[in-house]
């Protein structure tokens, strides 16, 4: 902590001294006033005894410093010191002291959640609540786009040189290939090193007269601007997936914004200890069921194409199945009914035609009685003629 003219004690050893000078003024130009009933009235009584309590009232018994704050001495409205901890010593009239906090101090953005006032359009915003910040996401960048939709964004350098680069890839869902509307919250951390140089920067709120205020007002601006830059180019999934490299984007935005260098500011009299999103991607109720029911929607779609193809696979294999027994069953037959011929034929002592064209005339004898011939049938009507016609008699010799 820079301690600049933090000495106290020096401003009472010159208003000991004024206090003193003036007396020995005034003594030696005035003399006693002698006053009804002996008493004896001294200008120069009168003016050491104010010195005395104005000296007293230096120190400010009713409003001490404590110990998670500093205060910067002010004399006719400039900043002359910062003052520790402890009983401060402000001249009064023409001194004043400003109170501002002395540890880190860590604002979420753009406020408390319970002071996130999430109504109706069109109804009034609750005095000391605000609207929640509400970023419009867009598609999934690919490898390719990447680099040239977010331009220097895409890679970013840390203080320890180490590069962090965009990385593209998130599942093909609903958050990376749908415009979403998403509500986004943030973290600031910073602590004051040089409370004069602070004071001079950074002017009152003027919402509140606060100083602290006003500069976390200015440095969250300055990140709202970088999530309006970058969030509408990529996806909600791809912003909770490069959380940390946005972090890096909003560090270095803020040091720019404060003149810092690793984080250390003498131009604010700050040091800035982080940046960061707090949550990439909050989605309300109605939302969140929305995309629940679109990834539902996909898997079933996809259960039901599955099962689809399984079923016609199913009936494929089937039909193959029956026809290839068919086809055994066929040869099987005709092979048997060969072999009953070949059978039949060695009994009988007839050919295998004429037993054909016996067994088609009794087929045609049990129909209406008529006959397709075809280019083939012309055999078997043959066939037929012969088994009916007469054997002649054999002759012996």
């Amino acid at each position: 902590m820079k301690n600049v003219m933090n000495k106290g004690w020096k401003i009472v050893i010159v208003e000991i001294l004024v206090s003193l000078l003036i007396y020995f003024i005034i003594a030696a130009s005035t003399t006693p006033i002698q006053m009804f009933g002996g008493y004896t009235f001294s200008w120069a009584n009168l003016w050491f005894w104010s010195a005395v309590l104005y000296i007293g009232l230096s120190f400010r018994y009713w409003m001490p410093v404590k110990a998670d704050t500093i205060g910067v001495r002010t004399i006719f409205g400039q900043p002359v010191g910062t003052v520790l901890p402890g009983l401060p010593i402000v001249p009064p009239g023409i001194g004043a002291i400003e109170i501002l906090p002395g540890t880190t101090r860590q604002k979420e953005g753009p406020a408390e959640p319970e002071k996130i006032f999430r109504g109706e359009e069109g109804v009034a915003i609750p005095e000391g609540m605000r609207p929640p910040l509400r970023i419009t996401f867009g598609v999934s960048l690919t490898a390719e786009t990447s680099p040239l939709v977010l331009g220097e964004y895409y890679s970013v350098t840390r203080s320890d040189g180490k590069i962090l680069t965009f990385n593209p890839a998130v599942p093909d869902d609903a958050l990376s290939t749908s415009r979403v509307t998403a509500e986004v919250s943030f973290i600031n951390r910073w602590r004051i090193h040089d409370a004069v140089a602070f004071y001079t920067q950074i002017g009152p709120s003027e919402a509140t007269g606060s100083r602290v205020d006003e500069a976390d007002r200015q440095m969250e601006d300055e990140m709202v601007i970088i999530f309006n830059s970058i969030y509408p180019r990529i996806s909600a999934a791809q912003a909770a997936q490069n959380v940390e490299w946005m972090n890096l984007i909003l560090f270095n935005a803020l040091e720019r914004r404060i003149g810092a260098n690793n984080g250390h500011s003498e131009k604010w009299g700050i040091d800035l200890e982080g940046a960061s999103v707090n949550k990439p991607t909050g989605f309300n109720h109605a939302l969140n069921k929305s995309i629940s029911g679109v990834a539902e929607a996909s898997f079933t779609a996809i259960a039901t194409v599955t099962a689809a193809e399984a079923a016609a696979k199913a009936t494929v294999l089937t039909g193959a199945a029956t026809a290839t027994a068919a086809k055994a069953l066929g040869r099987e037959t005709l092979a048997g009914k060969g072999m009953g011929i070949a059978a039949a034929a060695k009994s009988t002592g007839l050919t295998p035609a004429e037993i054909i064209g016996a067994e088609t005339a009794q087929a045609v004898g049990k129909g209406d009685g008529t006959i397709i011939v075809g280019a083939d049938g012309v055999a078997q009507l043959a066939g037929i003629a012969a088994a009916f016609a007469p054997k002649p008699a054999t002759q012996k010799p």
